[in-house]
């Protein structure tokens, strides 16, 4: 039986960091890129994902924007969101603690970083595996 993969909606507009990104996550999860909010509202109404990858830059209001919608829709609240910025102030800090964001890297940032954070999000679980370390455990084995 084929491994269903994870989903990841990359929003990034720099298309050479939305190609890197999806280079480092696409052995590990499907992952869709792209370059603005209008395209990213069409993604979500089209597929449904497990964790979101919100690139926020200083002039782009648009991402702001789709932040703020993703923490007042009832069907996107509870999706993870990873933002990516090229700054860090105070509004977008509280803009933050009040959505669905769990981490912020600012640019530029270590790409493994990144998968290890969405690793630790929406990792495929392997029950066997668990299976396997619950029985050493109990020295079941």
């Amino acid at each position: 039986m084929k491994e269903m993969r994870k989903k990841v909606l990359c929003i990034e507009q720099n298309y050479s960091l939305g190609f890197v990104i999806k280079t480092v996550l696409s052995e590990y999860f499907s992952v869709s890129v792209v370059p603005n909010a209008f395209d990213a509202m069409d993604e979500l109404t089209r597929d449904t994902f497990d964790c979101i990858i919100l690139s926020i830059e200083h002039q782009n209001k648009q991402t702001s924007q789709l932040l703020q919608h993703l923490r007042s829709s009832s069907l996107l609240k509870n999706i993870p969101v990873v933002v990516i910025s090229d700054y860090e102030d105070e509004n977008l800090k509280r803009n933050c603690r009040l959505s669905n964001v769990v981490e912020i890297f600012k640019k530029p940032f270590d790409p493994l970083k990144l998968l290890d954070a969405i690793h630790g999000l929406c990792a495929p679980v392997d029950t066997t595996q668990i299976l396997f370390r619950k029985r050493k455990i109990l020295n079941l084995n």
